[in-house]
């Protein structure tokens, strides 16, 4: 009976209501939880109405370390591909010659077959003799990652500084093909006739790049 009478006076206060505060309590009876908590004496009977109504905070605040720190402003990392770029013998490079020190691995053969494999797959080009010239070109080194079913090659873009010459000014997700469709159609649109763009497929199975 209490609850019922008391129905009225809920519907009022879920109204009121923070509606974060609603999405996780909406389906208490807060007035017959003050009524009830008020009878037992409970020290914290007014909570009801301070999810409802909320509550004032009193005395100081104080915060250690960067509780409310000013956000931290991202310096824009980006690097010419004129001046990481080299021309010249590709055994001049330096991490060429870094790699022509190495001592053999038992990993060089997966990585060697798994270079002509992408060649095969026309991902990759070559293979490329040492001794050929070349210009504007950057090595990179290929390292194995071990995995349970498999080791997979990794391009090292990171430490040949390849990474420093992308940018972008917002993460981009394309997760569904129908957002891909839209994007496609929004270029072709905006840039009608001075667009060459295309989409393609991608090896995400193969794919491994740091």
């Amino acid at each position: 009976r209490l609850a019922t009478a008391l129905e009225e006076t809920r519907q009022l206060w879920l109204a009121d209501m923070d509606p974060q505060i609603l999405g996780f309590c909406s389906h208490l009876h807060l007035p017959l939880m003050a009524v009830l908590l008020r009878r037992a004496d409970y020290c914290d009977w007014l909570l009801p109405l301070q999810l409802v109504y909320g509550l004032a905070v009193h005395g100081h605040f104080h915060s250690s370390g960067n509780v409310f720190a000013d956000g931290v402003i991202q310096k824009w990392k980006y690097v010419e591909p004129s001046r990481i770029l080299r021309s010249g013998l590709l055994c001049d490079d330096p991490t060429f010659k870094r790699m022509q020190q190495e001592r053999p691995s038992e990993d060089d053969a997966t990585l060697w077959q798994a270079a002509l494999d992408e060649v095969d797959n026309h991902t990759m080009a070559g293979p490329i003799d040492g001794h050929t010239s070349a210009t504007d070109f950057l090595v990179s080194r290929r390292f194995p990652v071990h995995q349970v079913s498999k080791t997979r090659p990794c391009d090292d873009y990171t430490a040949s500084r390849l990474n420093d010459c992308q940018s972008f000014s917002r993460r981009m997700t394309l997760p569904t093909i129908d957002l891909i469709t839209h994007m496609y159609n929004s270029l072709s649109d905006k840039w009608s006739g001075d667009l060459d763009l295309h989409i393609w497929s991608a090896d995400h199975q193969g794919a491994y790049r740091q």
